[in-house]
């Protein structure tokens, strides 16, 4: 009986904790660009510190073919983007998807973009980077991606476009340091960035939209 009843609290707790988070998410899509500070964590008082990131949708997608060579003899195709940039701090993560026919399902494809300050995202093959020289101003963009025809696009090119909290592009930026020196034993110790005061960790927000490249 008594380890029915400590089971059904410890339970209950678990479960306060991610109604807890629940009611954090939603409130997070409540705001626009401010600083969240919570403990939803719990006993350890484990705190959270992240930005709501602003919504920018595409205006426009255009699919150019041939887009050139890599150093490394890869040929490329691009998806050329157009979008209006909100004032103040913004950050933004993109990854092109394709897939082979109408039946298979869409893939991710490494994705960069020759952009001043650009990184390469953590958690999937996508490519970051923020407006420091276009804030507020209406900007066109080149993604790269392993090169397919104009008759294999068609209909089988999407791209997924996000808004994401400044806490995920230092994340990426600092989980990319600490990867490319990991097997150097003369590079400088990097340290991961973190936003969860009290704990380890990041926690993230973003706002994503899933085009169709015509």
């Amino acid at each position: 009986m008594y380890q029915f009843l400590y089971m059904m609290k410890y339970t209950f707790f678990q479960m306060s904790k991610l109604i807890h988070f629940c009611c954090l998410l939603i409130l997070c899509n409540m705001l626009s660009g401010q600083e969240i500070f919570t403990n939803w964590v719990g006993a350890g008082g484990t705190k959270i510190i992240s930005t709501n990131p602003q919504t920018c949708a595409v205006k426009s997608l255009k699919f150019v073919e041939n887009e050139g060579i890599t150093p490394d003899g890869d040929t490329r195709s691009k998806v050329d983007v157009s979008f209006t940039d909100s004032l103040g701090k913004d950050f933004y993560e993109v990854l092109v998807l394709t897939r082979y026919g109408k039946d298979q399902p869409f893939r991710s494809t490494y994705t960069s973009v020759n952009e001043p300050g650009s990184v390469e995202s953590a958690r999937n093959s996508g490519v970051l980077f923020g407006d420091q020289s276009f804030d507020g101003q209406d900007k066109t963009m080149s993604f790269q991606f392993c090169r397919i025809t104009e008759q294999q696009a068609k209909g089988n090119i999407q791209l997924r476009w996000r808004n994401v909290s400044e806490s995920y592009f230092k994340y990426s930026k600092t989980d990319n340091v600490h990867f490319e020196s990991r097997d150097n034993p003369f590079a400088t110790p990097s340290d991961i960035f973190s936003n969860i005061e009290g704990g380890l960790g990041y926690f993230f927000l973003h706002n994503q939209r899933t085009y169709n490249v015509p």
